[in-house]
């Protein structure tokens, strides 16, 4: 009688724990969050091919950059990484000592046009002066010569006495030297214009040419970039001396980025699915 009470005793527990562990269960249930919806439709299923590549340079990818002027870096406008584009200022080098040659270059090339110039000016009007001065030691000596011969002949009649006769003989040899220092003079200035002409003119010459060379020197104090592309090495940095002749050669390095290849290995499992033209990420 005992054994049946106990186990109904143990029979009822059981069920009254089922019971409150139901209702723990079903009361606590999880609601689901709806976070996106979305409608479906088609589309295009990409699949992505992962490879290892290797990027390397063809042939003149690289354009070494160097400098033709002696001197302390001024500026250095790039770095490596930087983009630059043809035409592009990338570095200067001291221009001081240049630009003051240049300057006094200049400033003589103006001296000398103005010399020039001036004897151009000049020259012309004293040889005017000169022939016509010559005319008139020309009419002196006509008209002194006439006045000799015309008193030469009066004195062979004795219409005239012999001091006028030696007076129109000294007038003769005066104006017979006159005109032989204007004709002299006006040769000399002729000579002397055509001189100083052309060494003003070669003078002038010279100058420009000295000019010309300077103002090349001084552009060679500005590096700029011959192409399109990536700086990838500069071998001095502002501040620094370069030395004509020394670093000539790669002062800076200068990447053309369309003279690159890249070179991919694609696994044999994957290489069906490669094809020509495909786009590489």
């Amino acid at each position: 009688m005992k054994k049946k009470i106990l186990l109904s005793t143990v029979i009822i527990l059981v069920l009254i724990v089922a019971i409150l562990l139901f209702k723990k269960f079903s009361t606590n249930k999880e609601v689901i969050k709806i976070l996106e919806t979305a409608k479906v439709k088609r589309g295009d299923i990409q699949e992505i091919i992962d490879a290892t590549a290797i990027v390397k340079t063809q042939v003149n990818a690289y354009v070494k950059v160097g400098a033709r002027a002696t001197g302390k870096i001024q500026k250095m406008n790039v770095d490596v990484g930087d983009y630059v584009k043809k035409g592009q200022l990338i570095a200067v080098i001291d221009q001081r000592e240049l630009k003051k040659e240049v300057d006094r270059l200049q400033a003589e090339l103006n001296r000398a046009r103005a010399n020039l110039k001036e004897i151009e000016k000049v020259y012309p009007l004293k040889i005017k002066e000169a022939e016509e001065n010559l005319k008139k030691a020309k009419a002196n000596f006509e008209y002194a010569l006439w006045n000799f011969k015309r008193e030469k002949e009066l004195l062979k009649r004795e219409f005239t006495t012999r001091q006028d006769y030696e007076k129109a003989d000294m007038n003769l040899k005066t104006a017979k030297a006159d005109l032989d220092f204007a004709k002299a003079s006006l040769n000399r200035l002729k000579e002397e214009y055509k001189v100083k002409l052309k060494e003003a003119e070669s003078n002038l010459e010279a100058v420009k040419e000295s000019l010309e060379k300077a103002k090349i020197k001084l552009s060679y104090t500005e590096i700029y970039s011959p192409i399109d592309g990536i700086v990838a090495n500069i071998t001095a940095r502002e501040g620094e001396t370069v030395v004509a002749g020394l670093q000539v050669a790669n002062l800076i390095t200068i990447l053309n980025p369309d003279r690159l290849e890249v070179r991919i290995y694609v696994d044999e499992t994957d290489i069906g699915k490669v094809k020509e033209k495909q786009k590489v990420i």
